[in-house]
């Protein structure tokens, strides 16, 4: 996933992932934030049916950085989708 901004660049983003249902999903999630000694600003999670929904927003993360994470959520199981938006 190509990043809108340039690679020493921080700013305000937001990772929105959307999954199939997993028990452990939200935790392995937080926890790729916590192994970069990062703690998101905001953490929204919301379950429709078989399907959940994580909005996970960091103040500042150099855009490199962002794409890496984005990437490694999207590998986790059964994340379905992963966007990497800044926060307005």
């Amino acid at each position: 996933m190509p990043s809108a901004y340039p690679s020493n660049c921080c700013v305000p983003l937001v990772f929105r992932v959307e999954a199939a249902v997993d028990p452990g999903l939200l935790a392995r999630t937080l926890g790729l934030f916590a192994k970069l000694d990062m703690i998101p600003d905001r953490v929204v999670a919301d379950r429709c049916g078989d399907r959940l929904d994580i909005e996970i927003r960091i103040a500042t993360l150099e855009a490199d950085r962002a794409d890496h994470v984005a990437k490694v959520i999207a590998g986790l199981i059964p994340v379905l989708r992963v966007s990497l938006d800044p926060a307005g």
